[in-house]
């Protein structure tokens, strides 16, 4: 039964042995004419002392069968309307023709003397040899020449070259010509084998090839699959998540008893988790779809790490964990400060995560470029995992894990925000002990050193138009917006957009990618062709690949569901300052 073709694409036809064999036969027909009349050119010039056109007429018919073979055995692969078999009989005849030719030379046998005849057998011999490449020893395209060569030529040398009684000289010359044919005939058999041999093993790996070929093309499908089905799934879950996210956050900003305070912060902290894991699988449909840019440039690594370091300390000191820095005083990198920060945290987040108990240290050193180890006392990962814990999904099981494992798609997404940022990564790890991770970054000098401008954490007198088709969401925005200090206005859709601008003109659209079946982008446009280049900020929580590089390509400013407060603030902050 023949495998099925899982590429979908046109297979081609796979030939067999024979045709391969006429193939081979086609190709050295094209440059074996010359040398073969230049050598029988050898032996037509021994015998010219000897006759008189004898040895031009041979000469000439033995161009004339090679002139023949090039012409027909050329075009043998192409003949299909002949079955193989036919064709490889015409390949046989022609070889059979061919040796009858070059065996006619014999006739100036008992003309020449000895060392002649030995010259002549030599040259014989060789063009026998290499028959076997030409024809790669297959026995029905080889015998043929084999037979009519070497009978005559032993007969003759055991007949003196006239039938008389040979001498003990031709005796032992004959005995080494039978020696030769035999070992030639081996030498034949094996060839065609390993000829047979080759096409098999070549065959296998061309059907290895194809059968890679679909597991890739299906990998792929389903790496596409996945990532539609995580798309719709978080864009159906961010839509409620932002509303609740928004409503805790302004709940929080208001004054309430202790009781209903604290249930308020269990709120914000459930959010934040589901949104943080919201959050990994936007990463990865992100980086994936190729839309996350580096924007490098030159920062004060220690300043980033020593804040860094002061905002978990209270979260390594809840595990009952012991934090320590060892962070040069000055180190300027070149680098994303946000993609590299993000890396750090998730890094540490993963230290904390698996250690229970000891300590966990964030270094640096400092020799051709600048070095950052995230080093932890936890569970360790064994020899066998070490390179399945880059993978999506993929979780270290341990019983010191949190049971807030996530995931797994924290080292998942290290991994392709350093491959962006072109920093490579080393891990050391023992199980039991702990694990290191170090990041090598390029330095910089201070003088070129980048400042960053302070960010506006205010919004008075800011005026927002939010675009929002779900009710929750834009009483929550609008709530979350008036505690920042904004004069924030909430419509549905665009044509009540546009109505709200005719009265008054926002200093800032912020608006949902989806509103029923219209859309954000459209909305932007329609209310910047009324007022002008007014800032505007896109939400969304689509993942999917070609969404998320359609969105890339407006050039707005983007934020991705759940909306952090701290996150949406800045953001109006920024674009607003920009105008």
């Amino acid at each position: 039964m023949n495998a099925p073709d899982w590429t979908g694409a046109e297979v081609t036809p796979v030939k067999t042995p024979e045709e391969e064999l006429l193939d081979l036969i086609a190709r050295q027909s094209i440059w074996v004419p010359l040398p073969v009349l230049v050598v029988c050119s050898v032996v037509a010039g021994l015998a010219y002392p000897y006759t008189d056109y004898g040895w031009a007429l041979w000469l000439a018919a033995v161009a004339a069968v090679l002139a023949a073979r090039y012409v027909v055995l050329g075009r043998l692969p192409s003949m299909t309307g002949m079955t193989v078999d036919v064709r490889l009989r015409i390949a046989a005849f022609m070889s059979g023709l061919n040796g009858v030719t070059h065996a006619a030379s014999l006739v100036f046998f008992h003309q020449l003397v000895d060392i002649e005849r030995a010259i002549q057998s030599l040259v014989l011999a060789g063009l026998a040899t290499a028959a076997v490449a030409t024809t790669a020893g297959a026995p029905r395209i080889y015998l043929p020449y084999f037979l009519a060569i070497f009978p005559p030529m032993i007969l003759l040398w055991l007949t003196n070259g006239n039938f008389t009684s040979p001498n003990s000289t031709d005796v032992v010359l004959a005995i080494s010509v039978t020696l030769f044919a035999g070992v030639l005939l081996v030498h034949a058999r094996d060839t065609h084998r390993q000829f047979i041999e080759t096409i098999r093993i070549r065959k296998e790996q061309e059907k290895l090839n194809r059968q890679l070929q679909a597991a890739l093309q299906a990998a792929d499908v389903a790496d596409r699959a996945k990532t539609r089905f995580l798309a719709s799934a978080s864009h159906d879950l961010r839509q409620p998540i932002h509303a609740l996210s928004l409503f805790s956050a302004a709940l929080r900003i208001q004054p309430l008893p202790t009781a209903a305070a604290e249930i308020a912060s269990n709120i914000d902290e459930s959010v934040g988790v589901l949104a943080s894991q919201l959050d990994a699988l936007l990463d990865i449909s992100r980086l994936d779809a190729g839309v996350v840019k580096p924007d490098v440039v030159v920062f004060d690594l220690a300043g980033m790490l020593r804040r860094i370091a002061r905002e978990i300390e209270p979260e390594v000191a809840q595990k009952g964990l012991v934090l320590e820095a060892d962070i040069v005083p000055v180190c300027h990198v070149v680098s994303d400060r946000l993609l590299l920060e993000r890396v750090v945290r998730n890094l540490l987040s993963n230290a904390i995560r698996y250690t229970a108990h000891g300590t966990i240290s964030i270094e640096t050193r400092v020799s051709d470029r600048c070095y950052i180890a995230i080093r932890d006392t936890g569970i360790g990962i064994p020899k066998s995992e070490q390179e399945k814990i880059f993978s999506e999904f993929y979780q270290v099981a341990g019983e010191h894990a949190s049971s807030r494992q996530g995931l797994g798609l924290g080292l998942s997404i290290v991994t392709r925000l350093l491959r962006l940022l072109d920093a490579p990564l080393h891990l050391d790890s023992t199980p039991g002990e702990g694990t290191c991770i170090e990041i090598a970054l390029e330095l910089e000098s201070v003088e070129e050193a980048s400042m960053e401008s302070s960010e506006m954490t205010r919004l008075d007198g800011i005026r927002v138009l939010v675009i929002d088709d779900d009710k929750s969401v834009r009483a929550a925005m609008t709530t979350l917006l008036s505690s920042f200090g904004a004069n924030a206005a909430a419509v549905a859709t665009i044509d009540e957009a546009l109505a709200s601008v005719a009265d008054v003109a926002p200093d800032v659209v912020v608006s949902d990618l989806r509103l029923g079946p219209e859309s954000g982008i459209d909305a932007i446009g329609r209310v910047r062709d009324r007022l002008g280049p007014v800032p505007a900020i896109l939400i969304t929580g689509d993942t999917g690949a070609d969404r998320l590089r359609a969105v890339e390509q407006t050039g707005l400013d983007l934020l991705h569901k759940p909306v952090n407060a701290a996150d949406l603030r800045r953001k109006i902050a920024a674009v607003t300052q920009r105008r």
